[in-house]
C-alpha cells in the first residue's frame, strides 16, 4: 500500500470518507493528541497544532462524496461535468 505521506489531500480524503479500515488506523495513531489523553498524562501527550489541509485548496479539487468527483492532475475537465 502507498505511504501516507505521499497521499494528496484528495486522495486522503476519499480514504477517510469511505474506507473504515483507514478511519480505525488514523484514530489508533492520534490516540497521543486526544484531550483526555493530555489531561491523564501529560509528559507522554502530543500537543502538536492540528492543521487544516484545505485552507490553501480550491473547494473544486477537494473529494466531495455527495457527487463522487476525484480530481486529479491529469484530470482537468471540471467544466465538462453535467451537476
Amino acid at each position: 500500500m502507498v505511504p501516507r505521506e505521499s497521499m494528496d489531500i484528495t486522495e486522503r480524503t476519499m480514504m477517510e470518507t469511505h474506507y473504515q479500515s483507514f478511519r480505525n488506523k488514523q484514530y489508533a495513531e492520534d490516540k497521543k493528541n486526544r484531550t483526555w489523553y493530555r489531561l491523564f498524562f501529560p509528559n507522554e501527550a502530543k500537543f502538536d497544532v492540528k492543521e487544516n489541509p484545505y485552507d490553501q485548496t480550491h473547494r473544486e479539487n477537494v473529494y466531495n462524496p455527495a457527487n463522487n468527483y476525484y480530481a486529479r492532475p491529469s484530470n482537468h475537465l471540471r467544466h465538462h461535468l453535467n451537476e
